[in-house]
């Protein structure tokens, strides 16, 4: 609070009810929030009939790609955006992926890339695709 003080005015700091200070997300709770974001994609794709499983990999290349001590867990979700949300969409405009198929993700072998299995139920065609 001290520090707080010596750069904010008086006038400013009396107009504030209450001041939170946040610790940084150790890496493992950065992990179970990228899990989550995770499970929010696969719930996403869910509706339209598709699966979606991820290995533990993918959160630590997750973590890898969009780690940022000063914003905590805001890149992670940025990161799965551009990087998985994005590969998915495009994967089902070009009928890569359709419903009920099944998609698996894994980190490469540099675990810095994912690599995508798709399983379309109901012919046993698979399809790999790299990000």
């Amino acid at each position: 609070m001290e520090q707080v003080g010596r750069h904010f005015r008086p006038e400013l700091l009396n107009g504030l009810d209450e001041i939170v200070v946040f610790d940084p997300l150790s890496h493992e709770q950065l992990r179970k929030v990228a899990g989550l974001q995770m499970k929010d994609v696969a719930s996403r794709l869910a509706n339209q009939g598709i699966t979606l499983n991820f290995t533990d990999a993918v959160l630590d290349c997750v973590l890898a790609g969009s780690y940022d001590l000063a914003y905590g867990a805001r890149p992670s979700k940025i990161w799965l955006e551009k990087k998985v949300v994005t590969k998915l969409s495009k994967m089902i405009v070009v009928d890569e992926i359709d419903e009920d198929s099944t998609i698996h993700i894994d980190a490469g072998p540099n675990k810095q890339d994912l690599v995508y299995r798709v399983e379309k139920n109901g012919s046993n065609e698979e399809d790999e695709s790299r990000n």
